[in-house]
């Protein structure tokens, strides 16, 4: 008996058009295009006998998050999760009047576009980057945080007999130079250059910036430190402007430290 898990999407970006099979990690993910009353979704068939939920969810949002990465600037997440649908058809779409799942007809001629398959820590990595694109439309503060800890990600973990300051002096130096080179890239360049710059206005320091600044009072919020406060524009106008410059340090990082694929190069 078929079993098959569908995860339906709210997008703010790219989505296929017509229905579409996207081979990714040995596997065939079915992409459902917005059609008439049904929200874009997609589906896979489920192999084991593992609880449906926790096999489905995990599988779709790994792909999902793999998706965003090569899309790169597409902001899409799951509102709405089912598992182990029984119908003659694998597909289903999200009604938007009824709110019941309803099945949905695919004719079975869809283009095929591979994904290419992803290790670990690539995986880790792509998930931070989809919840940041979504974040990034509702909380410029927790994007910036999200993005940032993929930054962190790409640092050496604390040596015991390190001096603190030494170490995060170290990180921001890093940063420092992700940012000198991102500077000699010209589409990266255009994509963060206004943020830069506003940046730089505040701290010549980047790094430090990006710390002080963006990371602590996001990642630490307390109402004794005012740094942290979400109703103070002048606080919080840090994380407005800093976003883009923060995700695109992302993203140059991560590609140099630990060897992810450009976007573009997600696609096979």
């Amino acid at each position: 008996m078929e079993r098959w898990a569908v995860a339906n999407i709210s997008i703010a970006g790219a989505w296929p058009g017509s229905d579409t099979i996207i081979p990714h990690m040995g596997r065939d993910f079915h992409i459902i295009a917005q059609t008439g009353d049904f929200f874009p979704a997609v589906a896979v068939e489920l192999t084991t006998h593992k609880d449906e939920y926790e096999e489905g969810y995990t599988l779709l949002a790994r792909f999902l998050s793999a998706l965003a990465w090569a899309q790169e600037n597409s902001p899409f997440s799951i509102f709405s999760f089912s598992g182990g649908s029984r119908g003659p058809s694998p597909l289903s779409g999200f009604s938007r009047n009824s709110q019941h799942f309803t099945s949905y007809y695919a004719d079975g001629s869809f283009p095929r576009r591979q994904l290419r398959d992803v290790n670990r820590e690539w995986r880790f990595v792509f998930a931070l980057w989809r919840e940041g694109l979504w974040l990034s439309r509702y909380s410029n503060r927790f994007a910036c945080l999200t993005f940032y800890k993929m930054i962190e990600n790409c640092f050496a973990p604390f040596p015991k007999k390190e001096s603190k300051t030494v170490v995060i002096e170290a990180r921001d130096a890093i940063i420092k130079s992700a940012v000198e080179e991102i500077e000699k890239v010209p589409q990266l360049a255009q994509m963060a250059g206004k943020s830069m710059n506003t940046i730089r206005e505040v701290d010549a320091n980047v790094g430090r910036f990006l710390r002080k600044h963006i990371r602590h009072p996001a990642a630490h919020a307390s109402s004794e430190f005012a740094e942290s406060d979400p109703d103070d524009w002048e606080r919080e106008r840090h994380y407005y402007y800093a976003l883009e410059a923060v995700k695109v340090i992302a993203m140059y990082l991560v590609q140099k430290e630990k060897g992810v694929p450009a976007p573009r190069d997600m696609w096979m």
